[in-house]
């Protein structure tokens, strides 16, 4: 792809006047010239997918979107749509050029690279507005809070929840704090301060009487640690002058601008009404980036020259991004073929009890068996058919790594096991069941919609569960190969809170505990981290392995979750995380009694409560021979009304497998900045490495293959698990 910009790469110092007039101009800066609105918006934090979108566009590759992004190619798999058809689309226009007709309002993106909207207060900041108060500081910032980043975390959530902006301190002996909004906003939030204050002078008194006191040392305002404290804050203040506009009459050494489409997608739609987004690139090449509606493109101001290259870079890394992730999910049904002892003519479909997971209806094998000749075709069709679910994993794979680089956060590949339920689904009125093979077609039909339920539906006690698992020596061998025995493994524990709001999104607080030592009982947090319910997890992929026969389906899941930020963590939500407690009795088997663990401070009237707890109970096991494939069994026992100590929790049990190799590649993606992409091989081979002694089969990568042979090899332990003699089945 042709670089957008109208930038003029330089190679090496040149004189002045032989620097292209397009990055060094040194005129002087016009802030009424050229200038986007910089309208802002108060909304909170959203969700970053549109329901309301066209649904046929299916993933595509980021060169593929970048050459013609108006016409995505899809592919086909041989199956009937079961989409209304749709006339023709005319191919568009290249890159940046899409004209949209008349009075069509340009649909919203599916993804938003801002997690950080402005309000009004703080748009008004950037534009230089005078502000609208001011706070004074009893004593120099770092006597008042010693952690720097903590300060700035604290000034920034009072900000979000109360509508308002604080310009922190901007250097060491700065005790004027300046703010910006409405009367009542600012009234709000100098009260917000006050009790900032005296919350940190009670955390600051026990530390008076200690004869070393380490924050004490730390921040003294002699000698080095004064000096680089008084840096990195100086430092801080600098960076946040280029959240604002330009001053008048600025001059710059270098600028260039950067075409973006915008027919295809608005700049604000992706980055705020204020560029916010791009706050972390302004900070750290030192610049100002606006936008300018005239040219259709972005504006870099800077007195220094590398400093434009690499802001084009990560703007051009944010077009990728968005190539990449303006997609719908890919969701592909298959069905595995039933063995001869189980397959019949006909599929009914039964109602689904409620469940975590919601209703649906269960797929089930009916009628007759099969005749001796049908027998025979059936073993040809069913091979063609593995093989086909195994070209259709491989190809769906192929199709979606290229874009996984460009996920920011936590990317991970997980394969879930349970029970399979239709939500969305064709089927002939008044027909009671239909043939085996109108279903397999059906289920590849794009409107068909399902979900594997976590629920593994597992009939039987916790002991008889885990007694089957023990045994399975064969197949599992203890996580860190200390143990020859099962059984001896350390559980894990998670715990889930949910707080329903009836006018906000609804949140929830996941902690993680792990055994940290030989000592059973001394667990440590191995994470906590707070999500919107729905909103701060996506999946670009989903793939279900329809098993039949009482059998155990399975799910190939790629998801991409997002935290809170720490800036939009009010302080009773702190309180709360702080306030859960874990207790473990020393040798109890919590897998098997479903032991309540957790506890958190119900006694304060004005303190969160979480409207449900979901314990989780873990165990974990390496497959044989297989060490970097891990298995976890795991127990969820619920409390609908955690504070009742009358109401009952309920059980059950779910399974989950994956390549620890997954996990490290995707390190990368955790710690990206906006505009930047992971460094890992985006191939096939990266997850799914070729094996020495298998040869592609059927058409079928062999590292596909290998990784199907390990997970049937799950699969069917869990079906000895489920299974139930005839006369005990419902």
């Amino acid at each position: 792809m042709s670089h957008p910009t109208r930038f003029h790469k330089t190679t090496g110092y040149k004189k002045k006047e032989n620097i292209p007039y397009e990055i060094k101009n040194a005129r002087e800066w016009d802030p009424n010239k050229n200038l986007q609105d910089y309208s802002s918006s108060d909304e909170s934090d959203d969700e970053c997918w549109d329901d309301d979108e066209d649904a046929d566009n299916p993933p595509t590759s980021v060169e593929q979107r970048l050459n013609e992004v108006t016409s995505a190619t899809k592919d086909s798999d041989g199956f009937q749509t079961v989409m209304k058809k749709q006339p023709p689309k005319r191919p568009g226009p290249p890159f940046g050029k899409l004209l949209r007709p008349s009075g069509r309002p340009r649909p919203r993106p599916r993804i938003n690279f801002n997690q950080k909207k402005d309000n009004l207060a703080r748009a008004a900041f950037r534009k230089r507005q005078p502000p609208n108060g001011k706070f004074m500081l009893p004593k120099d910032c770092h006597e008042i809070e010693p952690n720097r980043s903590k300060m700035y975390d604290i000034m920034e959530e009072m900000g979000v929840r109360f509508g308002s902006f604080i310009r922190p301190p901007q250097h060491v002996h700065d005790r004027e704090l300046q703010l910006w909004g409405t009367a009542a906003q600012v009234e709000l939030t100098t009260n917000a301060l006050k009790e900032w204050l005296i919350r940190s002078q009670e955390a600051l008194i026990p530390r008076k009487s200690m004869t070393k006191d380490k924050f004490a040392s730390e921040y003294s305002n002699k000698g080095t640690k004064y000096k680089s404290i008084q840096k990195k804050m100086e430092k801080e203040a600098a960076t946040q002058r280029y959240q604002q506009i330009p001053e008048a009459g600025q001059t710059f050494d270098y600028t260039g601008s950067f075409i973006w489409p915008v027919d295809e997608v608005r700049p604000e739609d992706l980055l705020g009404s204020s560029l916010e987004a791009l706050d972390p690139v302004r900070f750290q090449y030192s610049c100002y980036i606006i936008f300018d509606n005239q040219l259709s493109a972005f504006r870099i101001f800077t007195n220094y020259i590398d400093s434009v290259e690499k802001a084009f870079k990560r703007i051009e890394g944010i077009m990728k991004a968005y190539v990449a992730r303006n997609n719908r999910p890919l969701l592909v049904n298959m069905v595995e073929p039933p063995g001869l002892s189980l397959i019949r003519k006909s599929i009914k479909v039964v109602t689904q009890p409620e469940s975590d997971a919601g209703k649906g209806k269960l797929p089930v094998l009916t009628g007759g068996t099969l005749e001796l000749d049908a027998r025979n075709k059936w073993l040809e069709e069913s091979v063609a058919l593995r093989a086909q679910n195994g070209r259709r994993i491989e190809a769906s794979f192929r199709r979606i790594i290229p874009n996984l680089p460009f996920y920011q956060g936590n990317v991970r590949i997980r394969v879930f096991f349970g029970d399979f339920a239709l939500t969305t689904f064709r089927w002939p009125e008044g027909e009671t069941s239909i043939p085996f093979e109108h279903f397999v077609t059906n289920m590849a039909m794009s409107g068909t919609k399902g979900q594997v339920l976590r629920d593994l539906g597992f009939k039987k006690d916790a002991k008889t569960i885990m007694t089957k698992i023990y045994k399975a020596i064969r197949l599992f061998q203890s996580l860190d190969n200390s143990s020859a025995s099962l059984e001896d493994a350390a559980p894990s524990f998670g715990a889930r809170f949910v707080f329903d709001h009836p006018a906000k999104p609804s949140i929830q607080l996941e902690v993680e505990m792990n055994n940290v030592s030989a000592d059973e009982g001394l667990y440590e947090k191995n994470h906590a981290f707070w999500t919107k319910v729905g909103r701060d997890s996506t999946a670009p992929l989903d793939m279900h392995m329809i098993r039949l026969g009482g059998t155990t389906s399975w799910k190939i899941r790629i998801s991409h979750e997002r935290s809170i930020d720490n800036t939009r963590i009010e302080p009773r939500m702190d309180e709360f995380a702080n306030s859960v407690k874990f207790k473990k009795s020393p040798k109890s088997r919590t897998e098997l009694t479903g032991q309540k663990l957790f506890t958190w401070d119900q006694d304060r009237p004005w303190a969160m409560q979480p409207s449900s707890l979901e314990q989780k109970t873990a165990l974990r096991y390496r497959l044989v021979r297989q060490t970097e494939w891990i298995f976890e069994i795991a127990r969820y026992d619920t409390y609908r009304d955690p504070k009742n100590p009358d109401i009952p929790s309920t059980t059950s049990w779910g399974a989950t497998m994956w390549n620890t190799d997954w996990d490290s590649t995707f390190t990368d993606n955790s710690g990206l900045g906006i505009g930047e992409s992971a460094n890992w091989t985006p191939k096939l081979e990266t997850f799914f490495p070729k094996q020495s002694n298998k040869s592609t089969s059927q058409g079928v990568d062999p590292g596909i293959a290998a990784f199907l042979e390990n997970v049937q090899s799950v699969a069917a332990c869990l079906d000895d698990i489920k299974y139930e003699p005839p006369h005990l089945r419902k």
